[in-house]
């Protein structure tokens, strides 16, 4: 329960691992033919890992909350969770480095490895509503999460 709203338990968010059990680190701004000289932006210097969350878990549109060690962290909303994170914050787009690109995920990307990193539990929950961006800015003004900035 959060601020009155039930939200759902989805997965634990864990990195891809190495055999040794350390999490596989990617640099992909290289991979990206850079055809207007751009820039890295501020978080594009990575290094990144990649993550899934399960597809079966996908719902409808709503607000999911990412804590870390049972503190809220981040807060933001979507219209389908696992392609959310599947497709933008678990996989790094190489122009999402570059200015333009897409920020948030890359910082999110890189919270989330320095977090396993240092051996915290991070976990995925989730609230299905119609009146997600509504839900979503009550929460963050009235839990001030450490990740979401702006």
């Amino acid at each position: 329960m959060l601020m009155g709203t039930r939200f759902d338990y989805i997965c634990d968010i864990v990195p891809d691992l190495l055999d040794d059990g350390t999490p596989r680190e990617f640099m992909p701004q290289a991979e990206y033919s850079n055809p207007r000289h751009l820039c890295l932006h501020r978080y594009g210097a990575g290094p990144f890992c990649r993550f899934r969350i399960p597809v079966d878990k996908t719902r409808g549109a709503g607000v999911y909350v990412v804590c870390v060690d049972d503190v809220v962290k981040y807060i933001g909303e979507c219209e389908d969770l696992a392609k959310r994170f599947n497709e933008g914050y678990g996989t790094i787009s190489p122009r999402n480095c570059f200015q333009g690109g897409r920020q948030t995920n890359c910082r999110v990307n890189m919270l989330i490895l320095g977090r396993h990193k240092s051996g915290s539990k991070i976990r995925l929950h989730f609230h299905e509503t119609r009146d997600r961006f509504a839900l979503e800015e009550r929460l963050i003004r009235g839990i001030r999460p450490g990740w979401n900035i702006g």
